[in-house]
């Protein structure tokens, strides 16, 4: 399969991240990313396990304020042939987790508000739907820093800008 994701507009410096989470998680388990904007990191994510041969199913969550951000998400899918197994969810991400059921994703990553008290939500929002890691990006932000050492402590790996939480 060929893909250049890079291409897509978006912050995504945590490929490494994603490239060794494609290769631990299994075909038929979910994995979530909150935060999506256009879809490069997750494009990425879902690209590297089908060249592994896996199906994994994706929730993208975003508010996508306006309707063309959408489109544009919508867009870079079809474009680079994910839209098979991503499931939008268009909706803050204190209400989209309602629509997760808890211990059914192996994994979520958290990218959406960085101000303090929303890394926080999400953190306790995500951390009961996952089974294997919540990790997040931008952690060299402080409120994004000490929301999650507020929330998790010292047991956090830190690569680069990404934060990951094993449970």
């Amino acid at each position: 399969m060929i893909h250049n994701e890079s291409n897509i507009d978006g912050f995504f410096d945590f490929k490494s991240v994603y490239d060794e989470l494609a290769g631990n998680i299994c075909s038929g388990e979910k994995f979530a990313e909150v935060g999506v904007f256009r879809g490069a990191s997750l494009v990425h994510f879902i690209s590297k396990t089908k060249e592994l041969g896996k199906r994994v199913e994706c929730y993208a969550i975003d508010i996508w304020k306006r309707d063309h951000e959408f489109y544009t998400f919508f867009c870079s899918c079809m474009t680079y042939n994910v839209n098979d197994v991503v499931k939008p969810i268009r909706a803050p991400s204190d209400i989209a987790h309602y629509m997760i059921p808890n211990k059914s994703l192996f994994s979520c990553m958290l990218d959406g508000c960085h101000k303090y008290q929303s890394v926080v939500t999400d953190i306790q929002n995500y951390l009961p739907k996952v089974t294997n890691c919540l990790l997040g990006h931008d952690y060299h932000i402080p409120s994004v820093a000490q929301g999650v050492q507020d929330t998790l402590g010292n047991s956090v790996k830190i690569n680069g800008n990404t934060w990951i939480y094993y449970v």
